[in-house]
C-alpha cells in the first residue's frame, strides 16, 4: 500500500497491515490514517486531522473489533466515536457524529513496481513490537470465486459474484464501478463519474493478499491507478503501450508510467491528477454505493 504526499513516499506491506489494519503517520506534514480492511481488500487513507466542538484536532485511531457490513469499523482514542472504514464517517458518538474524513490517494502495488517507481520510498518494518506472523495469509482462500463474505448481514446483488474485484470511484452522489475482469483485459477504461472525465489503468505484478496462505505467492490481481485526464490544459487518452506498466497517450503520444506521470514526448514531466479510489469487492461497494454505474465486458 503506498502513499504519496507532498513527495514524501511511505509504503505500508499488506504482509502488516493484514494483522494490525491502521497506522497512524503523518506523510509530507500531513496526519493520516492508513487502513486496510483484510475481509473487504479495502486500502483507504484518511487526513485524521478534523474541525471538533472545540476547534481543530488531530486523531489517533485504533481497531475497534466491530464490523460494519463485513468491513473494519475503527475508532478514535480521544473521544471513543466509532467510524466506517469504507466510507470514513463517525456514526457513533457524540462529539464527531457525521463527519466525513478527507480521502487520499493509495495504491496497491507490488513491491517490484514500488521499487521500480520510488526506489527511494521509506518501507514500514515489520519491527512493530508485536509478535505476528507477518507474511502469512490468515484468510487463505477468502478471495475465490463462490466465497461468501465473512460477516456480512446486508443483502447481496447477485449481478456478479460477491467477491468480484472493481476499481470503484466516488463523487458526492455520483459513483462509478469499473469491473477488474473488464478493466484487466483492455489495461484502460475511460469513463465520466461527478461531471469530470477520468481513467483507470492496470496492470499485472501485484500478489493478491486473501489467496495463498502465503501472500507472497497468491496468484496476480494487478495494480489499478485512476486519473482525471486534464493535463496542463491538455485532454489525455490513455491506451496499452507496449510495456506492461506503461500507457501512452493518442493524442500527444506521451507515455505515462502507473503514478500518472509522463515519461517522454510533448508532456513529459507532467503529472496527472490522482484519485481517491477503491480497489475492492463487489458485495461491500454495492452495500455502500447502491445507485452505482458499473462498466463491464457484456
Amino acid at each position: 500500500m503506498v502513499v504519496d504526499v507532498n513527495d514524501d513516499v511511505r509504503a505500508y506491506p499488506l504482509a502488516i497491515l493484514t494483522w494490525h489494519e491502521i497506522v497512524n503517520d503523518t506523510v509530507g506534514g500531513v496526519p493520516l490514517v492508513i487502513t486496510y480492511c483484510p475481509l473487504c481488500n479495502s486500502a483507504l487513507v484518511f487526513e485524521r486531522t478534523v474541525d471538533g466542538p472545540d476547534g481543530e484536532v488531530t486523531l489517533d485511531f485504533g481497531t475497534s473489533g466491530r464490523l460494519y457490513l463485513s468491513n473494519l469499523v475503527m475508532y478514535d482514542r480521544q473521544r471513543k466515536n466509532l467510524w466506517t472504514q469504507f466510507d470514513g464517517e463517525a456514526v457513533v458518538g457524540e462529539h464527531f457524529l457525521g463527519t466525513e474524513l478527507t480521502r487520499a490517494p493509495a495504491w496497491l502495488f507490488g513491491f517490484g513496481e514500488l521499487r521500480e517507481l520510488h526506489p527511494e520510498a521509506q518501507v514500514l518494518s515489520r519491527d512493530t513490537g508485536h509478535n505476528r506472523d507477518y507474511g502469512r495469509n490468515p484468510y487463505a482462500g477468502y478471495d475465490n470465486e463462490g466465497r461468501a463474505p465473512f460477516l456480512f448481514d446486508g443483502e447481496l446483488d447477485g449481478r456478479f459474484q460477491a467477491m468480484s474485484r472493481l476499481v470503484g470511484v466516488s463523487e458526492g452522489d455520483d459513483a462509478v464501478a469499473v469491473l477488474l475482469d473488464h478493466l484487466s483485459e483492455e489495461r484502460t477504461v475511460h469513463f465520466q463519474v461527478g461531471g469530470q472525465e477520468h481513467v483507470a489503468i492496470w496492470s499485472p505484478g501485484q500478489s493478491s493478499a486473501l489467496d495463498a496462505a502465503t501472500i507472497d505467492e497468491g496468484r496476480d490481481v494487478g495494480q489499478t491507478a485512476v486519473f482525471r485526464t486534464a493535463v496542463e490544459g491538455e485532454t489525455v487518452s490513455l491506451t496499452p503501450g507496449d510495456q506492461d506498466d506503461r500507457f501512452v497517450d493518442e493524442n500527444s503520444g506521451s507515455t505515462f508510467d502507473l503514478r500518472g506521470r509522463a515519461l517522454d514526448g510533448p508532456l513529459e514531466g507532467s503529472q496527472l491528477e490522482a484519485v481517491p479510489h477503491d480497489d475492492t469487492f463487489w458485495f461491500v461497494w454495492i452495500a455502500f454505493q447502491p445507485d452505482t454505474e458499473v462498466i463491464f465486458e457484456e
